[in-house]
This record gives structure tokens, sequence and C-alpha cells, in this order.
């Protein structure tokens, strides 16, 4: 039931878990937690994987700008995020 791509296993277990309850953020191919702050989310990624990239989809939430408090980068809200291999990254979602 657990193995990855057991798609009838995982819809199964998330009905039972989770009810109707729908996650206010998505991101396929990479684990994401969220911390909520008044004037700023931030997101970790961990991508337990080769490099890739990946889209951070946060349906109705709103941000304003996105950055990466390491390294200073800023990127577009919406646009593809760049993972390093077997690694985590840490954004900040200005609202």
């Amino acid at each position: 039931m657990f193995a990855p791509g057991n798609d009838a296993g995982e819809g199964l277990f998330r009905r039972h878990v989770m009810g109707p309850h729908v996650w206010p953020y998505a991101c396929e191919g990479a684990i994401v937690h969220r911390l909520a702050a008044p004037r700023a989310d931030h997101y970790v990624f961990i991508n337990d994987d080769e490099t890739k990239r990946v889209v951070l989809d946060t349906k109705d939430l709103a941000y304003d700008s996105v950055c990466d408090p390491v390294s200073g980068e800023g990127l577009a809200p919406g646009a593809p995020i760049e993972l390093e291999a077997y690694s985590a990254r840490w954004l900040r979602l200005a609202k």
C-alpha cells in the first residue's frame, strides 16, 4: 500500500486520514513543510532524489515575493524551484 505509485492505496489512505480536508499547497516531486507566519510563510523543500525542478502550487494563498534566505536569491511566485540532489531548500514567501 505504501509503495510509490500505488495511486489506489494512497487515495484510500488519504480519504480515511484526511477526510474532507484539503491542503492549501502542493508540490509534486518533493516533500514540503510550511510554517505560517503573519507576514510571510516559510517552506522547506526536501529532495530525496536527483537534482530536479519542482513547482509549488499555493492554490488560494497569495504571495508578493519569494526569496531564498540563505543565498539571497529572489524567485518569481509560481516559478520552478531548483532543488539540489539529496538536499533541502528553504524559501520565504512574503504576503
